[in-house]
């Protein structure tokens, strides 16, 4: 990525188009009754008048769209495990390690449904007591089970795991049964998981937590194995936004990253020019699990917080362009336009998210 005069935007948005409509609904139709009664002008007015251009790649998870806006290729699975190993606390780069975050599992009609760390509460302390089991249990197998934070655990393997899994991201508040890990060794990692959650099923850890009235944290979710990559070529002048993978990439990249501002005003005010990417991710969990009131909130707020400032800003000349990446394979640009430009047809939230 070149190095551009101005100022410039890229906003990452997974989540942007709310829940799927029901299948054989008429997709135009649903994504109305969803946002109807919302102020959504200003995105309705910035996106239709941006260049729209599908993704090269599959973009649809949180971890699709941050590794790929900084020039990553996709080959297996996301090295998300090295990465946010590396934001949190550095160490070799040659490491081969896996996600195993703890979850609970709950039984709903026959599934298993994965909760994670956004629905139940786990201390450092709780997160050690249950990792030494496991890691105890497993110390024959060549397992060094790390906690960084109570709910980022690392698996560090003598040798790679031959298998493909799903993120988090993409698991939570779902079946867990369409996304277990494939490849060759899928059936032993199938295993693997049933022995740890018998292991961590009866513990005096979750004893204490179920008679507290918190859920279990009865499994792991192993995701995201790899080893850390090679510094990306991105140029961003900072990143903006709370995720562990985004920070990570941005270490690795040496590019300064900063919490989740409040809004584009208050991130505007804060430099003068360069190109900024931000991360904006709440919705995604929202709309994968249908929680329509939590999402409408959440889009009503982004409109309103977000995407009206950009939109002045770009009308008024202070940002020379912004793009949007979304988790519907899509990617839209807008630049700075002449007046009579801005005079373009705008269309309804429904129409361009039913596009």
């Amino acid at each position: 990525m070149s190095v551009l005069e101005g100022r410039h935007l890229t906003l990452i948005v997974p989540g942007l188009f709310g829940p799927a409509p029901p299948e054989g609904a008429d997709a135009h139709a649903a994504i109305e009754a969803l946002v109807s009664g919302l102020d959504l002008s200003a995105i309705e007015a910035l996106l239709s008048r941006a260049r729209v251009t599908p993704a090269k790649g599959p973009w649809e998870s949180p971890e699709d769209l941050i590794f790929t806006a900084f020039g990553y290729l996709r080959t297996g699975d996301w090295p998300v495990a090295a990465v946010t190993r590396w934001a949190d606390i550095g160490g070799d780069e040659s490491d081969w390690c896996l996600r195993a975050d703890p979850v609970h599992l709950a039984a709903d009609m026959g599934d298993l449904v994965l909760f994670d760390g956004d629905q139940f509460a786990l201390d450092l302390e709780e997160a050690n007591a249950l990792a030494k089991i496991v890691a105890d249990h497993f110390a024959e197998t060549g397992w060094r089970l790390e906690v960084t934070h109570p709910l980022r655990w690392y698996l560090r393997l003598n040798t790679p795991a031959r298998i493909q899994t799903s993120p988090l991201s993409m698991v939570r508040l779902r079946s867990v049964d369409a996304h277990l890990p494939t490849g060759e060794e899928a059936g032993r990692w199938h295993g693997l998981l049933n022995e740890t959650q018998m292991l961590l099923h009866e513990c005096a850890v979750n004893r204490s937590r179920e008679a507290r009235g918190e859920a279990a944290v009865n499994s792991l979710w192993f995701w995201g194995g790899g080893v850390l990559p090679a510094a990306p070529a991105a140029s961003w002048s900072r990143v903006h936004g709370d995720s562990a993978v985004l920070r990570g990439l941005a270490k690795r990249a040496g590019i300064e990253s900063r919490a989740l501002p409040a809004g584009a005003a208050q991130l505007l005010e804060a430099d003068a020019g360069g190109h900024d990417l931000v991360l904006i991710d709440a919705g995604h969990a929202q709309a994968r699990s249908s929680d329509v009131e939590a999402w409408r909130e959440f889009i009503g707020e982004l409109s309103a917080t977000w995407f009206a400032p950009v939109l002045r800003a770009l009308d008024g000349g202070l940002i020379k362009s912004v793009a949007v990446l979304t988790d519907r394979n899509l990617r839209y640009d807008a630049g700075s336009t002449r007046w009579w430009q801005r005079l373009k047809g705008r269309r309804s939230f429904s129409r361009i998210a039913s596009r």
